[in-house]
């Protein structure tokens, strides 16, 4: 008879402290405290607009509403449902003709800042602004000879610089259609060169002012591509993701950068896009653009970040995050 009432006790047990440490998390949750707190501008910029978001993890859910300057807070004990990512395309106006926009492939550049000391191998460059032109042109030279089905050999060999800066290039590209696929399409003719009908893409050069510290050896092999190393390892990159937006046909360029980068500055970089249409497809000009203007700039570091940049009405809403300890 006994152990005919162990299995329902030890439930009703196991159920009671289920629900007491469910409400007791309930509790700590609700009294988690959310504020706003103006950091620099003028308050009443964001009382036209609202904004939403949610902090959570596999097992809570803390969603917001900022409204007005005063904040709406809910607690649910799910995970937050993930939305698919959608791929932002942009519609606009170039020569005339309605063209979609859109960001595609992106990397960074660890070239040598300006008052570094340069030891090149015969041959290679060896100042600053002949190893940014060689890095870039090598770069289109190896795609154009991919792109086309052909091989070439690179010269090979290695730079080493006692400090550098990282950069960002970012490539665009423009459709005649919403929604293409990503194809890069070029072909060789009696005109030479030439992009195929549909597609345009372009390159931008985004200029983060992100330092590292330490001599890196840039390596270049046959085949066209640059490496980079630092005490014989593989040099890590920052984690940093370009987002942008576009407003007035011009495209608005910044980093997403998370709470772990050491310290740099990161801004808003402004490029016309039929300038940038103008300017031709990079793998046959061998050429990118630089932003017309640069504005927002602010130091990034382990308490202070970028978050995003959204285009609300006809304004630019630049996000940062900021970590602040109370005295």
């Amino acid at each position: 008879m006994g152990r005919r009432f162990v299995v329902p006790i030890l439930i009703g047990c196991s159920l009671l402290v289920s629900v007491a440490a469910l409400m007791g998390i309930s509790h700590l949750w609700q009294r988690e405290t959310l504020t706003v707190r103006d950091v620099q501008g003028s308050p009443s910029a964001l009382e036209p607009y609202q904004m939403t978001g949610n902090w959570g993890d596999d097992f809570h859910n803390l969603s917001f509403t900022l409204s007005q300057g005063e904040i709406q807070k809910d607690v649910s004990f799910e995970r937050a449902e993930e939305m698919p990512q959608k791929r932002e395309e942009w519609k606009v106006d170039i020569d005339g003709k309605e063209q979609y926009v859109r960001l595609e492939f992106g990397g960074q550049i660890l070239l040598p800042t300006e008052d570094a000391e340069i030891t090149a191998d015969a041959g290679l460059p060896d100042t600053r602004a002949a190893l940014e032109q060689a890095v870039w042109e090598r770069y289109c030279q190896s795609w154009q000879q991919f792109l086309l089905g052909k091989e070439s050999v690179f010269p090979t060999g290695s730079i080493r610089y006692s400090k550098g800066q990282i950069y960002m290039q970012q490539e665009i590209i423009f459709h005649d259609q919403p929604d293409m696929m990503n194809i890069v399409s070029i072909k060789e003719g009696a005109n030479g060169v030439q992009e195929c009908n549909g597609t345009a893409y372009r390159s931008v050069w985004v200029p983060f002012s992100l330092p590292y510290e330490g001599e890196v050896i840039m390596e270049w092999d046959a085949e066209g591509n640059v490496d980079y190393e630092r005490d014989e390892q593989k040099v890590k990159f920052p984690h940093v993701v370009p987002v942008g937006v576009v407003l007035d046909d011009k495209l608005y360029l910044t980093g997403r950068v998370s709470n772990a980068y050491r310290e740099g500055v990161i801004g808003i970089y402004a490029y016309d896009l039929q300038k940038l249409y103008d300017a031709g497809c990079p793998y046959i000009t061998q050429e990118f653009v630089e932003p017309e203007m640069i504005f927002g700039e602010d130091v990034v570091d382990a308490n202070k970040w970028v978050l995003g940049i959204e285009a609300v009405g006809d304004h630019l809403l630049f996000i940062k995050g900021y970590v602040t300890t109370n005295s």
